[in-house]
């Protein structure tokens, strides 16, 4: 029951995000692959089915729309737009002349995201992955001025995972401890941290991170297979940050929001 509930939540957030056409399109490969869905327990079948896109994203809430493409990126526009997992509904915001510090950008989600919001934004985005990189590039540059306001770096953050130490995409990128990459992009003022380096963010980001220390918000993803979750958290509050509104995966996992006080 719970997972239905889910379920139709993200129906009805792809008509508010993506349009009822969008969403019914969606539906239909949801239905069709139904026992699919359930011997695998995910819905990467229906999302797989909608294909690469373009597709619009409209988010009312942070008055802005812009385009995405890429491989399964309806999972994307489900997880980021729909359930709204980075910003949670307006408890961190992207500011007017914010920098933004995108760290395992992927296909550039959450950066077309945070540079719709407003014009003045600009996004340092680190993505190790080659193909990766060619997509980011491709899906960024779809929406008029965000590739001039986005600065790419390919490299591995923190500890590399055997999956990452496994894949060619992965051959060749540079390992940047955390004073590397302030030197490398000339980083003097961050104001918003998204984080999500498959485990690399327990040796990237500690309790003495410059990084934590100068930003007001971040959003984050804490994998439990590389590190205590719990005293992941504490560190973040360590540096003056206030942890908010936490999402708990199955495994212990979690995606949490923090920010600054004012």
């Amino acid at each position: 029951m719970q997972k239905l509930a889910k379920l139709y939540k993200d129906f009805c957030g792809l008509i508010r995000i993506c349009g009822p056409l969008f969403a019914l399109r969606w539906m239909f490969y949801v239905t069709s692959s139904f026992f699919a869905i359930l011997k695998s327990g995910n819905l990467q079948l229906p999302d797989s089915a909608m294909g690469d896109g373009p597709f619009k994203v409209t988010l009312k809430q942070y008055k802005c729309h812009f385009k995405i493409k890429g491989p399964r990126c309806v999972s994307g526009i489900r997880e980021m737009y729909v359930r709204d997992v980075y910003l949670g509904n307006g408890w961190l915001n992207v500011k007017a002349n914010d920098v933004v510090l995108d760290l395992g950008a992927n296909m550039g989600n959450f950066t077309n995201l945070a540079l719709a919001i407003d014009p003045t934004v600009r996004v340092i985005a680190i993505e190790p992955s080659i193909s990766l990189n060619t997509i980011f590039t491709k899906s960024v540059d779809l929406n008029i001025g965000h590739l001039n306001r986005t600065t790419l770096i390919r490299a591995i953050l923190g500890d590399s995972t055997k999956r990452i130490e496994d894949d060619d995409n992965y051959a060749g990128a540079d390992r940047l401890t955390e004073k590397q990459l302030l030197e490398r992009a000339n980083i003097t003022r961050i104001d918003f941290i998204k984080c999500d380096i498959e485990g690399g963010e327990f040796k990237f980001l500690n309790r003495g991170s410059k990084l934590l220390a100068m930003t007001r918000a971040l959003a984050c993803e804490v994998h439990v297979d590389a590190g205590d979750v719990s005293r992941f958290l504490a560190d973040v509050e360590a540096c003056g940050l206030t942890v908010g509104p936490t999402r708990y995966a199955e495994d212990g996992s979690a995606i949490f929001l923090a920010r600054r006080s004012a």
